[in-house]
Formats: structure tokens, sequence, C-alpha cells
């Protein structure tokens, strides 16, 4: 189980990276409800799965706050040597 945790979380930071570097939330928010779903991040990248929308769904309500989605962008940011710092 360890390993299963530990590998969907290296996945969905090699795979944020991409995302993390130029989306912007209210422009991925197509909808205006405050929250990204997975189709809506599926726009920018459409191999995020619904794994890795839990793995950045810090309070388990099956979509993306503003605030997850900021934290979650920022440690891609960290991550990706692309990205300015």
């Amino acid at each position: 189980m360890m390993k299963l945790t530990v590998l969907a979380g290296a996945m969905t930071l090699a795979a944020g990276a991409a995302l993390a570097g130029d989306a912007d939330f209210t422009k991925l928010d197509a909808d205006r409800s405050g929250a990204l779903s997975l189709a809506e991040l599926n726009v920018k990248m459409a191999d995020f799965t619904a794994q890795d929308l839990a793995a950045i769904d810090a309070d388990g309500s099956g979509d993306v706050s503003e605030p997850e989605f900021t934290a979650w962008k920022s440690t891609q940011s960290k991550k990706d040597p692309a990205q300015p710092q």
C-alpha cells in the first residue's frame, strides 16, 4: 500500500509540472464555481486523473479549491527547474 501511495504521489508531481507553470485558477474554473473539477483540469492537461485530483484535494470535497490549487502549484514550481523561483 505504501508503494502505491508513493507511486501515486510521484505521478501527480511529475504530471503536474506541466500544468503548474502556466495554469491560472480563474482561467481553468470554466463554470465559475470556485473549484476545479477533473474535467476543468483536463482542459489544460488531458492525462490528469482522478487519482491526481484526489492527491491535491486536501479536504476530500471531490474538486480542487483555489487554496488547494495554489498550494499544489507552489510545490510544482519548486520542483520544476524551468520555472522561475
